[in-house]
């Protein structure tokens, strides 16, 4: 996956001597965050996002905001990354600088072809998810995780339903072997969940829904349940033993 496959393409952009009433005007019709800066040839110059316009407003008074142009309130030298970028360096990128966004110049000459957010990143969440198809999420913990992956997508082979997603991550806090997600397009999981714990799988699941897959149930007790006493029921004196049975005193 590279940032060009997810960036926004062809941003609007102001140039250094727009009025601040004008990037303000332009990020409200378009419903917009970040603006980037650019020269006559289209290289960037700075980024203006709407922290920028807040931090202005309220830092002048209504006649001097009229006054200000882009390059006042801009950051100069934003942090960007190339359009041939592999997306997890973007991400990397927006994490280590706390960035909301990051234009995205040419690998070729530099110049703005795009941007990228945070918001871009969510929905590419959501589809790695597979979020956006029908479907259902399965969790396991994975004790081999070559062998347990193959046992997985045989079950889910055999019980006729279709892989929509699968992550593999170390993103537990309750163990330490590697979970792997799985969305299926089975509306109801339970067959399929039942079936990968018979063949020894271990699910994840809530605390409160163990009970929902029979397979994962603990197994009943192999003692019979204790009766309590039945406290109506007379109560009759033990017969004593026989005369011969006596101890002699």
């Amino acid at each position: 996956m590279f940032v060009a496959n997810h960036m926004t393409r062809q941003p609007l952009t102001v140039n250094p001597e727009t009025p601040v009433h004008g990037v303000l005007e332009t990020m409200a019709c378009h419903q917009i965050r970040h603006l980037p800066v650019v020269d006559d040839t289209g290289r960037l110059l700075g980024l203006i996002s709407d922290r920028e316009l807040r931090m202005a407003s309220a830092g002048c008074e209504s006649t001097t905001l009229r006054d200000l142009h882009a390059h006042d309130i801009m950051v100069y030298d934003p942090v960007t990354v190339t359009d041939d970028a592999p997306l997890s360096s973007a991400l990397t990128l927006l994490c280590e600088h706390g960035a909301d966004a990051l234009p995205v110049v040419s690998a070729t000459d530099g110049s703005v072809v795009g941007i990228i957010t945070r918001h871009d990143f969510l929905l590419v969440m959501h589809r790695l998810l597979g979020l956006d198809q029908e479907g259902s999420c399965i969790e396991l913990a994975l004790d081999d995780p070559v062998e347990d992956v193959g046992i997985a997508v045989e079950v889910m082979r055999k019980q006729g339903v279709r892989l929509l997603s699968a992550i593999a991550s170390c993103v537990r806090d309750d163990g330490d072997e590697t979970a792997l997600y799985l969305r299926v397009d089975a509306r109801n999981p339970r067959p399929v969940e039942s079936a990968l714990a018979r063949e020894g799988l271990i699910l994840l699941l809530p605390e409160n829904d163990r009970l929902r897959c029979p397979a994962c149930a603990p197994p009943p007790s192999a003692d019979p349940p204790r009766q309590p006493p039945d406290l109506a029921a007379p109560q009759t004196a033990a017969e004593p033993p026989p005369a011969e049975d006596r101890p002699v005193t």
